[in-house]
């Protein structure tokens, strides 16, 4: 059991490169994350809907000022929520391995990386744990908030659940793969090891 949750410094002796996920360098899984992202928030968007129409976000009886503080918190909480997302990542690879992550920015995105090598269990954790914490938390938030500030909540929930495409998409690519794999997180692209026959 405790092999499923293991993290090495170093790749252990036996072990070969299956395969290197790239979802910014390989446009074809650059590709399926982009569509899977888009989808998630045409159904995330959906699903606020039917919980609220939109117009619910303006109050009648509150000015333009009311609308222009709502953007601005919907703005500073997207980013509050991207570096939320990554420390979450980086939290339980510090977590499993006791070794410390990486953090950085490009353009594209923000991620959370490290040298280490995980065991399959222990990375598809690291992968979706984010997108688990943040949409209860979200969606909890949602339901606290007076009605009004529902949509800018939702939105940041939306976000939050196609912003996390990426680590779906790991995530289930590693969880088909065989048991006894480790895979080291770069935060920019994956690597997948097997034992050598």
């Amino acid at each position: 059991m405790k092999a499923l949750w293991q993290a090495h410094e170093k790749l252990p002796q036996g072990y070969r490169l299956k395969e290197k996920m790239d979802l910014a360098g390989n446009r074809r899984q650059m590709r399926a994350v982009m569509w899977l992202s888009l989808g998630l928030f045409v159904a995330a968007m959906a699903v606020g809907l039917l919980i609220a129409p939109l117009s619910s976000l303006v109050r009648k009886d509150a000015g333009i000022g009311n609308l222009a503080i709502k953007l601005a918190v919907l703005a500073g909480g997207i980013i509050v929520y991207i570096v939320a997302h990554e420390a979450v990542h980086g939290v339980c690879m510090w977590s499993l391995s006791r070794v410390k992550p990486r953090f950085g920015v490009t353009l594209m995105y923000a991620y959370a990386g490290s040298e280490v090598y995980f065991a399959k269990h222990a990375y598809v954790l690291i992968a979706l744990m984010p997108a688990v914490v943040w949409t209860a938390a979200l969606g909890g938030l949602c339901w606290a908030v007076p009605a009004d500030w529902f949509w800018v909540i939702w939105l940041i929930q939306a976000m939050n659940v196609s912003g996390a495409a990426g680590d779906f998409y790991v995530a289930f690519r590693i969880g088909r793969m065989p048991p006894g794999l480790l895979v080291q997180d770069s935060g920019t692209a994956m690597s997948v090891y097997v034992q050598a026959a």
